[in-house]
């Protein structure tokens, strides 16, 4: 049975007994809500570590392949969501690609700053750019997750 606004009462039980859902749910609360901050923090506020490019570049590409893996569990699927909730995680899936393109192409950039002279002048810019769709995506990443947990308890409301 598909798990829809459309169907019987027994709504929340069918979307609760997809285990893909509560995965996605999950992974991305702990994706959106804990890891993807951390690692931006630790880059935004422990500059003087030695680690610090890559405790952030790490923590990042390891969030970012799980959000994609979350993602993927209900791209393809027939359950019904929101439409915002919906609409703002592709939207988030999208820019979570072009900002993990940006930021390795920052890092390349800072590796090559040796040999070629005039990446120097675009360093300030693609930090910049790069920490600006950082805030982007977890403002966008904190106000999806509510979106969806008030899918799932109005799932839960329409048994009752």
């Amino acid at each position: 049975m598909v798990a829809s606004y459309d169907d019987s009462d027994d709504m929340a039980t069918d979307y609760f007994s997809y285990p893909p859902i509560l995965a996605h749910g999950i992974m991305m609360i702990v994706c959106w809500g804990y890891l993807l901050p951390a690692a931006a923090l630790y880059a935004r506020y422990y500059r003087d570590a030695s680690n610090r490019l890559a405790v952030h570049a790490g923590s990042q590409v390891f969030s970012t392949m799980v959000v994609l893996l979350a993602g993927a569990f209900v791209l393809f699927n027939e359950v019904n969501c929101k439409r915002q909730h919906r609409f703002w995680g592709y939207t988030i899936l999208a820019l979570v690609v072009l900002q993990m393109l940006g930021g390795g192409s920052h890092f390349f950039s800072l590796q090559s700053l040796s040999s070629n002279p005039k990446l120097h002048r675009l360093r300030p810019i693609a930090r910049r750019v790069h920490g600006s769709m950082g805030v982007l995506l977890m403002l966008l990443g904190f106000i999806n997750i509510p979106q969806g947990i008030s899918h799932v308890y109005t799932l839960v409301d329409a048994m009752a």
